[in-house]
């Protein structure tokens, strides 16, 4: 009898050393709250969002500054380095950088570089988000491409911020 209390004391003891080694002996520690972003209006005379009609036939592979409109947000940082993506959530625009470092509360502006019409009629609208590991919010600028085909001419338009500058 007293073998076996002896066994199940070691068997206790060891299991006891096991779980308080699992984790260090120590509760985890919670996660740091994730930072924020922001995309905004770019500065200058830069607009935060803008519209244009053009001939179709304009809109297919060029950037959108060519006629007049060019697509551009301010990207800033929060309080930590910023590893940063950009994805266009439609293949007909492109946009530049795709990706990139920010330093803490750095900023660079981000833009649509291309544009295509090609098999679009009607409205479409599209969002460049620009997502970060450490960052709660994916941030997005706002892009529309409303093509009247028959006609033969789109209207172009975006907005950086569509809570104050929503797209017509």
């Amino acid at each position: 009898m007293a073998l076996r209390h002896r066994f199940a004391a070691c068997v206790i003891a060891l299991a006891a050393v096991a779980l308080c080694s699992c984790g260090g002996g120590s509760l985890p520690t919670p996660l740091a709250s994730a930072d924020k972003s922001a995309i905004g209006c770019p500065g200058g005379n830069q607009p935060c969002s803008g519209s244009v009609e053009v001939p179709q036939i304009l809109v297919n592979g060029t950037d959108p500054a060519t006629y007049g409109l060019p697509i551009s947000c301010s990207l800033t940082a929060g309080s930590q380095i910023m590893n940063f993506v950009t994805v266009p959530s439609q293949p007909w625009f492109g946009s530049s950088p795709g990706s990139g470092t920010l330093q803490e509360s750095g900023s660079t502006t981000i833009s649509v570089t291309s544009m295509n019409a090609t098999s679009l009629s009607n409205r479409n609208i599209g969002s460049l988000t620009v997502s970060a590991s450490g960052y709660s919010d994916n941030n997005q600028m706002q892009v529309e491409l409303n093509c009247n085909v028959p006609a033969g001419e789109c209207t172009v338009a975006f907005s950086c911020d569509t809570k104050t500058n929503p797209l017509p």
